[in-house]
């Protein structure tokens, strides 16, 4: 913090949130450690809010000087690191008064002194002054009211009305000495109300009521034997809680110790400081006891107190003495005895305790080799590595015994362990294995090898003789060891040989030592290479990247280099594109193929090999070159063109087009198809190539076409194609008649006018060139007219004015000039204007008529008719003069109708419109008329594709929807007719695709399988919509392309056997794999385990397996080839066995060159000796092998020829001499030839062990005290054997029976005995500690066991008995007793008899008893997450004896359950660790018991209890990490409008989660505990103003928080979006709407102050008129005393809603008030934070059953509740009770105050004291100052208020919108109702609900409007239980309008609180639902009631006593 003292100003009456300022902290820090929150504390910190994040510091409401001048907060600034920092910072905040009074403060000062202990209700002064002590000043006229000062607990009261100062709690000194009041003194006696202030100073004086306390008791001390005299020990040090003074003055003394020695020790009496008065000595003295009493110097002797402590001093012990040894100091041991065997015990002594004491031991010098081990803790010296005499025979170990004391003494000596020898050393070879050469085809008796043995031991044991070559083809010399051979070798028969070659001493037994000779023979070059084949044909596919094809592999026998074959080709690859590995004949191509190039090779490979001379074979391979389609089809032209002349015929042959293709077979087969480009008119042949026409052409629809002719190879998997351009041109034919435009040509002429060119007659030819060339000419010829016949302008050859008549009619004919030529003729009809016309003429010059085509014969097609100028018709015939060429139509000569003689001519497609003249003529005249036909299209045309074959590819695989091709059909005809849909004809096949019935587009409708079809030929039909409809068909043609899409697939191979001597190079096997793909080419490979590599090869392309290294049956008789067939994507695996058969290529081979066996002496006849193994590694006859004797050096054996079982035929004798046979035995096989081999069988003739060892005495007897050490030697043992050999006479020492419970332990050790040399004797040690009590003696069988077969042994019996000790402790009969005492009874009463046992033996078991300690529990704590191992608290015990019996162990008990596993006490430090980690959620305590052991057994136990305590492990999870919301419309302020929910995992407080808003909003809060998110103002929608976003959606955006209870605890942001669109939120309000607004209120204030005015006058005249004419009337205002007296005062001060709680009592020290008991059912972490009811379940059910009636609710909250109507329990309802919105009025508490001066006594008695109000921000209570019920920490019956008082009620809660962030401010309003309470506190307030059905008592403490009661009798029904059943008795109350301003008329225009009290469908702010629904019932709600600001001044009280049946009724009502 930067500032330690931070002071500011603020002016008073400023608004809610004027920021006061920002305190900044500064933390370097990064991350959370660097992240600061601020706090804020003290008294009256609800009137500001500081920002937890910005440290902003902002008023909550407004301030006023006289309320309080002076504020003093604490400002901490904490950061969120572990652990967290924190800082703070003093805040001094000045208000200053903006009062226009004078200068000169109206203060008055006073002072009041009383005594601590002063009952409580007691009157320690008055501040009334002396001149209102008469009766001239009215009651009531002066009021005196607490505004402020230092008594922040509500210690002292003044009376409202008579200025007397009560004591409200009992005084203590300690907590205040002095408190100062500011009371504020209003007079309304005068004319002018005044007021003035007076500061109240009262002084409490000290009494002596504390003891002297110590904070420790007992205390131990611990202080070392060579502390010196006169050094400071320890200083005692006692607390008295008394003031300074006397009565605190402490006076130490010492009131008892032990041991008793005068100034052994020294107490200082005045500073308590312990001192050392003699020299301790731990030996004699290892502990003293003090009791140490500290006395205050009260004035008064018979008021001194004290206290006393109990004091333990240890000595600790010092080390100060040696070890010392008194084990031998020499040793012997046989070389041969075991590792682990234990020489000796090494004991060394130390007369220390403790650690000092305690002995360890170590080999410091002479172990260089390792071969001992000492036991540092029971020094236990064994043979850790076997001894060997003759590597070294003497060991001098220099043993050291050491203490753990400090400093840490030793002592040393040196203990001489000699090793006895045995013959145990056998011939040793230089090396086990040898190695020999011997060149082959060397005759017999070639020198081999010499091998050579020595023996360590001397004379006879070390002479050796060599022996064991059993192989026929080599010789030992027995003596020389020198090998020779017996015949002439063959490295191809055999290169190898294993000789196995013995040495043997000339012991007894003889020792034997063994060598292995490997002899190889060197080899000559006389074997040539030799291949398997002669030939090999391989196939490659082209193209191919650079691959290994396959092994082409040769056979040497030859070793060495002329076995060794280098590979080449030697012919037949000129240009390189193979090469051959030259070592492993790998045979692979370099380069890619080209088949087209070269399709074949024919390759020589030599095989040759590296001997001398040089020796080789040669084979041929054929390699042949597999073709890939990688040419694609050539045209021999890129582009052809070709006229064809346009009345061809259809499959009139176009063109001829040839395609190319080199590939091979499929790839190269070509296949032709067109583009639609085409239009349907042509066709080509698929094979040939032939393109032909296949519809009629017509040249002046399609002059040219221009089309692809494609060629596609037919390869099925990568089909390749090319195209080349076709354009045909059509050659036009002379087919079309001209055609005249205009036919016939009416013009009218003056003869009065000159005109050029009369008239022009066009006409038109389709066809081209000369054949659309058309000239004109008249048909006949014409006078005065001429025609030009190129245009067709008709022009008068002669004057126009000598046309004389009327009508001239003109034949033109038009002509092309095509050939033949093709003619029509048109008509010219000229009329003279000037002359008058009398002929016969049509009505018009033209008609336009409609007619099907293709009409049936006599369809009636027009009418024409002429006639005369007068109308008349009769005399004209009528004729079709043109447009009839085809004879279609028919006319009548007479009539003029036409009609249809032919249909063929009728085609709209053709012609759409036709034209006839139709001519009339008379005798005198004619007339011509067009009938123009319109043709109506009929569907007579078939739908044409574009192409008749369509030919498409599409891939294997494709999955469903896959596009393909799109059709184009066209249909000539018009409208439906021509409009054409698609479809496929069924066929098998057809369901495989779906068409687009509108588009033609093809697609597929299942996955194309090539493997299945490789192509398909569908019929595509297209249908018009005409009607009848018509088809057209076209064939398509979907070529499959092939996929890479099947896995290979091997076919089950067969086992393959071959024999084990097949050449290398020999083909085993062909594999075949399969694929349905068609490409590419398979490859395969082989997949070899480790013993089958470089023995098989497979031919890449072909599959041929074969042999690539040679096979050995008795190696692996079968081999498990995995051949891998793969098509470059896919592949596939099959195993082949290849079972190798055998030939009789080996020997037998003996599993031992030389057999040793040992047989007794006295062997019977017929007894096996030995049975002999051989096998031979070939099978069947091969490996069936016979035994026989081929020699022996005795006679008398024979063996088993099937089973090799050697047995002997007479009997076995010992002979010294000659102790061993050799015997030779030969194992031959049944193969041809056979095959043997021999081995020795060494038969050495055993002694038999035939005599027991036997002891020296019949019994043993000893007697060992209980506390021996282990380790100590109780008896010797002393045996001997008869028998000579070391495995006969050699004897081992165990015991055989009673050694119960192991305590003891038999040592047998080797020892020089006079006259006997070394012997082995047997040490009976003492291995456990013994326990007189449980067994006092042991009845020991000792048994001595030779070592011989079978063994042989004898026994002995000793008895130990045990001598008693002092090592038990008394025990009880009962671990705990439980005893009842009635605390009335009197001294020496017999509580209980306790009875204690103790095992030992007298006089050791007499018990005495004393009384050690009240409390033996040890408790300690650990945080949970901590690592395992990490220490949780040490336990120390006190023994006061001495030396080893002072020596401690700790235990825990095998009963301790959970504790033993999840902890751990070191016996020495008696340190507790844990074992494991804890988690604070699953566990959070741990009991179990520890017990402290010293060295005589005497014990003590204690109880440990662990606690883990818990840190905040999880932060806060939000349920959405996003949130929306809407405002409705008309929303009202504290709505609620959502709900967040966050959840915690940590357990206890670290669980609870708060919710708050990370910025601050104007618009919207968050309730800290439920997470229901409300509005801070009224959402009224936008006026005109706003109406520019009136639809505009409009979203905000807010951070919510989920964060606990502490500052430093983890949180967790959300984003929460609000749709704010119905509400004027965010926009700028419109000027004059404001404007108009602030007048309407203005003047309704000033309307509001008149009427106050008025009602003012007229109640102070009433009142005045009241007290004059009722002088002894009642007063209407009492006194608080009175008002005592009338009122039941209950038990405790809680208020209303937790007075039903037993034992529930808040701790009222402070402003923060006490908190729920942690843990209890009330602990607020179990909910939300406001306590909950579902965990407080237990407590509320027995409530409900202890507390069944509660009357305790006076009649002014009677008379409130009948005005606000009964409480239905329903949310909303008509009552209001259970209102959700919970409206107090809207008044601050300065207003309400003003109000008071004004109005008289306004809120009766006012109690200056603080209510606990539970708040948002932690665990505990939040003190109100002032206004609310003082909760009493004792039982004192002094009143309480429950009237809304000044700022007492929840207006004066409620400072502003900005107290909504914490403590009881609006968001204590909006969480009153409801926050969950215990149930039973439900069922109270229900109670205490008044019964609307009766009238209301006449009560004398109700000055306003009494109302009558009408049933007196009181009845009060227990509370009801939740449940659908009506409670027997209950009554239904009707609802009842509220009463709203019935004593101030004045105020009931005014708003109860910024919430809306009408009834919304919205709920405000409130915990989760409460089933079933009593939800309105179950809040808690304030102390003060928040309805009371509409009620009258009374001066009632709440009281909190449960009243007798016997009271008034006023208290009691009905449910």
């Amino acid at each position: 913090m930067q500032l330690l003292l931070w002071s500011v100003v603020v002016a008073e009456g400023l608004p809610s949130g004027t920021v006061v300022g920002t305190l900044s902290a500064k933390d370097p820090d990064e991350g959370e450690n660097g992240t600061l929150h601020y706090s804020l504390s003290g008294p009256r910190a609800e009137r500001f809010y500081l920002n937890p994040t910005s440290g902003e510091l902002r008023t909550a409401s407004p301030l006023r000087s006289t309320e309080r001048a002076e504020y003093g907060f604490t400002v901490t600034a904490a950061d969120h690191g572990t652990p967290g920092l924190s800082s703070t910072c003093q805040v001094q905040i000045q208000v200053l008064s903006n009062s226009r009074s004078s200068t000169t403060p109206n203060i008055l000062s006073m002072t009041l002194n009383t005594v601590e202990g002063a009952a409580p209700g007691s009157i320690i002064g008055s501040v009334r002054p002396p001149d209102h002590q008469d009766s001239t000043v009215q009651e009531g006229q002066v009021t005196y009211l607490v505004v402020g000062g230092t008594d922040q607990d509500g210690t002292f009261m003044v009376d409202r009305l008579e200025g007397d100062v009560y004591l409200v709690r009992e005084l203590d000194y300690e907590k205040g000495s002095r408190y100062m009041l500011h009371i504020e003194v209003s007079d309304f006696s005068k004319a002018f109300p005044s007021s003035h202030l007076i500061k109240l100073d009262i002084n409490v004086q000290d009494s002596n009521d504390h003891a002297p306390e110590f904070s420790e008791d007992p205390v131990t001390i611990v202080i070392p034997e060579n502390i010196e005299p006169g050094s400071s020990i320890y200083t005692f040090q006692a607390v008295d809680r008394d003031g300074s003074g006397p009565n605190s003055e402490l006076h130490y003394s010492i009131e008892h110790h032990w041991p008793d020695t005068s100034d052994l020790l020294v107490l200082d009496s005045v500073t308590g400081v312990l001192t050392l008065g003699q020299k301790l000595d731990h030996e004699s003295t290892p502990s003293l006891y003090l009791v140490v009493r500290a006395t205050d110097h009260a004035l008064n002797p018979s008021q001194r107190r004290w206290g006393s402590v109990t004091a333990r001093l240890f000595v600790t012990d010092e080390n100060d003495n040696a070890p010392t040894f008194s084990s031998p100091s020499a040793v012997s041991v046989m070389e041969d005895q075991p590792v682990g065997f234990v020489i000796l015990y090494v004991v060394a002594r130390d007369k220390d305790e403790g650690e000092n004491g305690r002995v360890s031991y170590r080999i410091r010098a002479g172990n260089n080799a390792g071969r001992f081990t000492l036991n540092p803790n029971t020094g236990s010296l064994s043979i850790l590595k076997a001894l060997d005499r003759e590597e070294q025979e003497v060991f001098n170990l220099t043993i050291v015994a050491e203490d753990h004391g400090t400093p840490q003494l030793s002592t040393s000596q040196v203990l001489c362990v000699q090793v006895i020898d045995v013959n145990d050393e056998a011939p040793v070879f230089q090396q086990a294995k040898f190695e020999a050469q011997v060149m082959e085809n060397r005759g017999p008796g070639t020198t081999v090898f010499t091998i050579t043995a020595t023996d360590r031991d001397q004379g006879s044991n070390g002479h050796i003789t060599y022996g064991g070559v059993t192989e026929e083809s080599f010789v030992i010399n027995p003596s020389t060891g020198v090998i020779t051979t017996t015949k002439e070798l063959d490295t191809e028969v055999q290169h190898h040989y294993t000789l196995t070659v013995y040495a043997r001493d000339g012991g007894l037994p003889p020792n034997f030592a063994k060598a292995v000779v490997h002899v190889e023979v060197q080899d000559v070059n006389d074997n040539v290479p030799v291949f398997a084949k002669s030939s090999y044909e391989l196939e490659v596919p082209e193209n191919q990247a650079p691959v290994e094809l396959c092994f082409i592999k040769a056979t040497d026998p030859d070793l060495g280099p002329g076995g060794q074959l280098e590979y080449r080709i030697a012919v037949g690859d000129p240009d390189g594109a193979f090469k051959l590995h030259s070592s492993t004949g790998a045979l692979s191509t370099s380069r890619g193929l080209d088949r087209e190039t070269k399709a074949e090779y024919n390759l020589k490979v030599v095989a040759m090999d590296r001997g001398s001379p040089t020796l080789s074979a040669t084979v041929t391979v054929k390699v042949k070159v597999l073709d890939i389609n990688d040419n694609s089809p050539v045209f021999k032209k890129n582009s052809y063109t070709v006229e064809v002349s346009e009345d061809a015929a259809e499959s009139f042959q176009v063109l001829q087009v040839s395609a190319t293709d080199t590939d091979d077979d499929l790839n190269g087969k070509v296949l032709y198809f067109l583009s639609q480009e085409a239009h349907g008119a042509f066709a080509v042949d698929e094979e040939t190539g032939l393109i032909t026409t296949s519809a009629p052409l017509d040249r002046e629809k399609i002059a040219s076409y221009s089309f692809q002719v494609f060629a596609a190879d037919l390869s099925p998997a990568a089909p390749r194609n090319s195209s080349a351009q076709v354009t045909v041109t059509i050659l036009d034919v002379n087919d079309n008649v001209p055609f005249f435009i205009q036919d016939p040509l009416i013009i009218e002429v003056s003869n009065r006018r000159s005109q050029r060119v009369l008239a022009t007659m066009k006409a038109e030819d389709k066809d081209f060139g000369a054949n659309g060339s058309v000239f004109y000419r008249f048909a006949t010829s014409v006078k005065g007219f001429s025609i030009n016949s190129l245009t067709g302008e008709i022009q008068a050859t002669e004057p126009l004015r000598d046309l004389t008549q009327a009508q001239r009619t003109l034949i033109v004919e038009a002509m092309d000039q095509g050939s033949p030529a093709q003619s029509a003729q048109g008509v010219v009809v000229i009329y003279v204007k000037e002359v008058e016309y009398n002929g016969i003429r049509f009505s018009r010059n033209a008609r336009d008529v409609s007619i099907q085509e293709n009409a049936v014969k006599g369809t009636a097609v027009a009418r024409a008719q002429a006639e005369y100028p007068d109308g008349t018709q009769k005399g004209i015939s009528y004729s079709l003069f043109s447009g009839n060429k085809k004879q279609v139509f028919s006319i009548s000569s007479s009539t003029g109708e036409i009609w249809v003689q032919s249909s063929q001519g009728l085609d709209f497609e053709d012609t759409p419109r036709l034209r006839l003249v139709v001519k009339a003529e008379t005798v005198s005249s004619m007339s011509f008329m067009a009938v123009n036909l319109v043709l109506q299209d009929v569907n007579d045309n078939l739908p044409r594709f574009r192409l008749q074959n369509y030919v498409t590819y599409m891939k294997e695989t494709q999955g469903y929807e896959m596009p393909i091709i799109q059709v184009v059909a066209e249909d000539v005809d018009q409208g439906q007719n021509g409009q054409v849909t698609y479809s496929i004809q069924s066929s098998s096949l057809s369901g495989l695709f779906k068409i687009d019935p509108m588009t033609g587009s093809i697609t597929t409708a299942a996955i194309m399988d090539r493997e299945i079809f490789t192509k398909t030929k569908l019929v595509v039909t297209a249908t018009d919509r005409g009607s009848p409809r018509l088809s057209g068909l076209a064939t398509l043609t979907v070529i499959i392309v092939d996929q890479n899409d099947n896995s290979p697939t091997i076919p089950l191979p067969q086992e393959v056997r071959i024999p084990e001597n097949t050449l290398i190079g020999t083909e085993i096997s062909l594999v075949t794999g399969n694929d349905v793909d068609s490409s590419p080419a398979l490859s395969y490979s082989l997949q070899l385990d480790p013993t089958a590599l470089g023995k098989f090869g497979i031919h890449r392309y072909s599959g041929g397996v074969s042999l690539t290294g040679p096979l050995d049956f008795e190696e692996k008789t079968w081999y498990t080839v995995t051949v891998r067939a793969t098509d470059s994507q896919q592949q596939t695996e099959a195993n082949i066995t290849i079972v190798v058969e055998d030939i009789n290529d080996n020997a037998p081979v003996f599993t031992h060159d030389l057999y040793q066996i040992t047989l007794p002496e006295h062997t019977p006849p017929g007894s096996a000796v030995i049975t002999v193994t051989a096998t031979d590694r070939d099978s069947g006859d091969n490996g069936k092998i016979t035994y026989r004797v081929m020699s022996s050096t005795q006679e008398g054996f024979y063996i088993n020829p099937s089973n090799g079982t050697l047995f002997i035929n007479h009997r076995a004798e010992f002979d010294p001499e000659r102790p061993a046979v050799n015997i030779i035995i030969e194992a031959r096989d049944g193969g041809s030839p056979p095959l043997s081999s021999l081995t020795t069988v060494q038969v050495q003739i055993s002694d038999v062990n035939d005599n027991p060892p036997v002891f020296h005495q019949s019994e043993y007897r000893a007697t060992v005290s209980e506390d021996t050490i282990p380790g100590s030697t109780v008896l010797t043992f002393e045996a001997f054997d008869s028998d000579l050999s070391r495995e006969n006479c050699g004897f081992d020492f165990a015991m055989a029976s009673g050694n119960e419970g192991n305590a003891f332990q038999i040592e047998s050790s080797v020892r020089f005995l006079e006259g006997r040399g070394f012997q082995t004797v047997g040490t009976l040690l003492l291995a456990e500690r013994l326990d007189f009590e449980s067994k006092p003696l042991y009845n020991l069988t000792v048994v001595v066991s030779d070592r011989g077969v079978p063994q042989r042994s004898s026994s002995v019996a000793a008895v130990i008995t045990i001598a008693d000790v002092n090592d038990n402790p008394p025990v009880f009969t009962r671990a705990e007793y439980t005893v009842s005492l009635s605390e009335g009874a009197a001294s020496g009463t017999e509580i209980m008899r306790l009875t204690a046992t103790d095992p030992d033996s007298t006089p050791y078991a007499e018990v005495q008893y004393t009384i050690s300690s009240g409390d033996e529990v040890l408790t300690a704590s650990i945080r949970e997450n901590q690592p395992a191992n990490s220490v949780v608290t040490v336990l120390h015990a006190i023994d006061h004896d001495t030396g080893v019996f002072g020596q401690l162990k700790y235990y825990m008990v095998e009963r301790s359950g959970k504790g033993k596993d999840n902890f751990v006490v070191d016996q020495s430090s008696g340190e507790i660790r844990s074992k494991i980690t804890f988690d604070y959620e699953k566990v959070n305590s741990f009991n179990f018991e520890a017990l402290a052991v010293d060295s005589g057994n005497h014990s003590a136990t204690v109880t440990v209890q662990v606690f883990v305590t818990g840190e905040d492990e999880y932060n806060p999870l939000f349920t959405s990490t996003e949130f929306s919301f809407e405002v409705p419309e008309g929303a009202k302020k504290g709505q609620s409008i959502g709900q967040v929910q966050a959840q915690d995992e940590d357990g206890g407080v670290d669980g609870v989660v708060l919710y708050s808003l990370t910025s601050n909003s104007p618009y919207f809060d968050v309730n800290k505990t439920n997470g229901v998110i409300f509005l801070k103002l009224d959402s009224s929608s936008s006026s005109s103003g706003s109406s520019r976003a009136k639809r505009e959606t409009r979203v905000m955006t807010l951070d919510v928080k989920a964060h606990g209870l502490l500052d430093t605890s983890r949180s967790t942001t959300a984003q929460l979006s609000i749709d704010v669109t119905n509400t004027n939120f965010g926009l700028t309000a419109d000027v004059n709407i404001l404007l108009i607004i602030i007048i309407a209120v203005s003047l309704g204030v000033i309307i509001l102050l008149v009427v106050l005015a008025v009602v003012i006058f007229l109640v102070k005249t009433r009142r005045q008129k009241k007290s004059q004419d009722t002088g002894n009337r009642t007063p209407a205002s009492e006194t608080a005393l009175k008002k005592l007296d009338e009122c039941p005062s209950g038990p405790g001060g809680d208020n209303i809603y937790h007075q039903t709680l037993p034992g529930y009592v808040a701790d009222q020290g402070g402003a923060g008030g006490g908190p729920y008991p942690r843990g209890g059912s009330l602990d607020p972490s179990h909910s939300s934070g406001r306590g909950s009811a579902e965990a407080a379940e237990d407590d509320e059910i027995r409530m409900i059953n202890e507390y069944p009636r509660v009357a305790s609710i006076t009649s002014s909250m009677q008379e409130h509740i009948s005005a606000r109507g009964p409480d239905s329990g329903i949310q909303q309802d008509a009552d209001q009770l259970s209102d959700i919105s919970c409206e107090p009025a809207a008044l601050e508490g300065s207003t309400w105050f003003k109000g008071k001066k004004l109005g008289g006594s306004l809120s009766g008695t006012l109690l200056s004291g603080q209510l606990p109000v539970y708040r948002d921000e932690g665990v505990g209570y939040l003190g109100i100052s002032r206004g609310l019920n003082i909760s009493l920490p004792k039982d004192y019956p002094f009143p309480e208020d429950g009237k809304p008082s000044v700022d007492g009620s929840l207006t004066a809660i409620v400072a502003s919108d900005e107290e909504l962030r914490g403590s009881y401010n609006w968001d204590y309003l909006l969480n009153w109702c409801p926050q969950f309470q215990p149930l039973a506190n439900v069922f109270t307030e229900i109670a205490r609900l008044k019964d609307e059905t009766t009238q209301q008592s006449q009560n004398p403490r109700q000055p306003f409007q009494p109302k009558p009661k009408l049933d007196p009798k009181p009845r009060i029904d227990p509370p009801p239980l939740i449940t659908s059943v009506a409670h027997p008795g209950a009554m239904t109350v009707p609802p009842k309008v509220p009463v709203i301003g019935r004593t101030f008329p004045h105020l009931s225009s005014l708003r109860r609180s910024p919430i809306s009290h009408e009834g919304s469908i919205s709920s405000a702010a409130m915990s989760p639902s409460f089933s079933p629904s009593l939800s309105p019932l179950a809040a808690r709600s304030p102390a003060v009631s928040p309805f009371g600001v509409n009620q009258g001044p009374s001066a009632s009280m709440i009281s909190t006593r449960e009243p007798s049946l016997e009271q008034s009724p006023d208290h009691e009502m009905r449910i």
